[in-house]
């Protein structure tokens, strides 16, 4: 049989006066009252009606613990209705304020949580956030995979964007570094670049975070929106800062030139290719691939007509320089191997004529002494490619 409370059913019946009265005269709410299951002392009743003088009693008679340090667990305690719950008027915060004074170990951590860290998984509003870093809520908390804060923050996933950005403002505003990354080096405009957090972006842009910064694996925020997510969006937002470092290099080896055209399938993420060569990303830069070396050049020959289009209307692409192998852009078209595919033999036919039509040499020869009429003979397919180069005065 489930044993009653006389002050926990005069606050179910919205009776507080009662309540206060009981608790003022000394009765408490004994532990066997407590100790049953699924027993819930009726927090939320007080607090969304602020009956906080109740709750200054429950301190004073010992039925809320005040030591963080000696609770197993934030869920179902008056800290966890506070952080859902509370009301944010003047009064109430003031209050609040007061409890927090009350409070030892606040700083502590229950499951690799602190108290802050509850509150901001949790979604407090922003003025009580700020409340418990003004009582002394360590913001520069990390936790066993050294994420920040601001870190969880921007990677919370089912938070309202507004919030995020509000708790975003509160953290940056007290001194978090925005380029603090976690155990692998992942930093926070990582995290919203790979979320595809654009919202987040200017925020944290605006407030020193570089899109250069390299994790563990060599990515930075630039590669995560150009190579992984594909987005012009997100590279358009980062670009607006500062320009992509195309030196540096992935633990592949790879540039963000390298790793985007070695990704690249399909038309439907083209456009961001003349960004980066406007932005001044070589064309000749080579990276592992297997055991030899490519070159962008390389990778874009074999890409799409379309592809090798929109880079030709950029101006950087010289279709007459050639590497150290001796080949040009046109060597690269000619020589890549069609399998028997019309389809591939056709988009080689066209992009020939687009060289050729750009002032290629058709007649200049590789370090191999071959033309690309030459290696466009390489297979009966690309016929119509080698009438194109025989027209052109190919020898």
């Amino acid at each position: 049989m489930r044993i009653e409370s006389e002050i926990v059913n005069a606050i179910q019946s919205r009776d507080f006066e009662k309540a206060k009265t009981l608790l003022q005269s000394g009765e408490k709410i004994s532990k066997e009252v407590t100790s049953q299951p699924n027993f819930r002392l009726p927090f939320s009743q007080v607090v969304r009606a602020k009956e906080f003088e109740i709750i200054d009693l429950w301190i004073a008679d010992k039925t809320i613990e005040t030591d963080v340090y000696e609770y197993d667990s934030f869920r179902d305690t008056i800290f966890d209705t506070i952080i859902r719950e509370f009301p944010v008027d003047e009064d109430s915060i003031a209050w609040l304020d007061s409890f927090m004074g009350k409070l030892d170990n606040i700083n502590d951590e229950i499951g690799d949580v602190t108290l802050l860290g509850y509150a901001l998984e949790n979604g407090a509003d922003v003025a009580v956030i700020k409340c418990l870093i003004d009582a002394g809520c360590d913001v520069n908390y990390t936790n066993n995979a050294e994420q920040s804060f601001l870190y969880e923050v921007v990677n919370k996933r089912m938070m309202a964007p507004e919030k995020a950005i509000a708790y975003m403002e509160v953290l940056i505003g007290e001194g978090l570094d925005v380029n603090k990354g976690n155990v692998v080096r992942e930093t926070p405009l990582m995290v919203a670049v790979s979320n595809n957090k654009v919202s987040y972006l200017d925020l944290l842009l605006q407030n020193g975070a570089d899109p250069n910064e390299q994790d563990q694996q060599g990515k930075t925020a630039f590669y995560r929106a150009v190579v992984d997510q594909s987005s012009e969006a997100l590279y358009d937002k980062l670009a607006a800062y500062t320009s992509p470092d195309f030196d540096r290099t992935d633990q592949t080896g790879n540039t963000l030139l390298t790793a985007y055209l070695s990704r690249l399938s399909n038309n439907s993420y083209i456009s961001i290719l003349p960004k980066l060569l406007d932005a001044g990303a070589d064309i000749n830069q080579k990276a592992p691939y297997y055991d030899q070396q490519k070159s962008g050049l390389d990778w874009l020959a074999e890409k799409s007509f379309e592809t090798l289009e929109i880079a030709m209307a950029t101006g950087q692409i010289d279709v007459n320089d050639q590497d150290d192998q001796g080949e040009t852009i046109l060597h690269k078209v000619c020589a890549y191997n069609t399998v028997l595919d019309e389809r591939i033999a056709k988009e080689i036919y066209k992009k020939v004529k687009l060289l050729i039509e750009a002032g290629a040499d058709v007649n200049l020869i590789s370090s191999k002494e071959e033309t690309p009429l030459m290696l466009a003979s390489n297979n009966n397919i690309k016929i119509k490619t080698v009438q194109l180069l025989m027209s052109n005065s190919a020898k």
